[in-house]
């Protein structure tokens, strides 16, 4: 119980720092609501889809501009490969030929809605507003 009680205090005080003034400009920083990490975290991406393009963000000074906005989760991961490189590329060279092999839309990554309780999306789920994506394919909360 105390472990669980724990790790929920270092979330929300986590939460509560994540849009803090910052002493450089005095401006709250636009966080992805407390989802992009200050420094980069290997394997962890943020991806907020636009209108007509994306971002894939590694940290709040850290990210990469997609001119055409993914349309599956596969083509995220996709992008994220090409123009980012992973943190783990022989696990990721182990696990995409099986992710290939099970389904059409399968991926290696896991990748989550970023909402109040992230939520895994699936294959078919449209590639809207926040999405976490995580190398390991399981939700491993970094700032914990």
């Amino acid at each position: 119980f105390l472990q669980a009680l724990s790790v929920v205090m270092r979330w929300m005080l986590f939460v509560l720092t994540a849009c803090l003034p910052t002493a450089a400009n005095d401006v709250c920083i636009d966080n992805a609501q407390g989802w992009i990490p200050r420094h980069s975290v290997a394997g962890y991406y943020v991806i907020v889809f636009h209108k007509d393009s994306a971002t894939i963000h590694r940290s709040l000074d850290w990210r990469v501009e997609l001119d055409v906005r993914p349309n599956t989760l596969r083509d995220v991961e996709a992008q994220i490969v090409q123009r980012i490189g992973l943190a783990n590329p022989e696990r990721y060279k182990r696990l995409e030929p099986l992710a290939r092999r099970q389904s059409s839309g399968r991926t290696v990554f896991g990748f989550f809605r970023a909402a109040t309780v992230p939520k895994r999306m699936h294959s078919e789920d449209p590639c809207e507003g926040r999405v976490l994506a995580f190398e390991g394919g399981q939700f491993v909360w970094p700032g914990i």
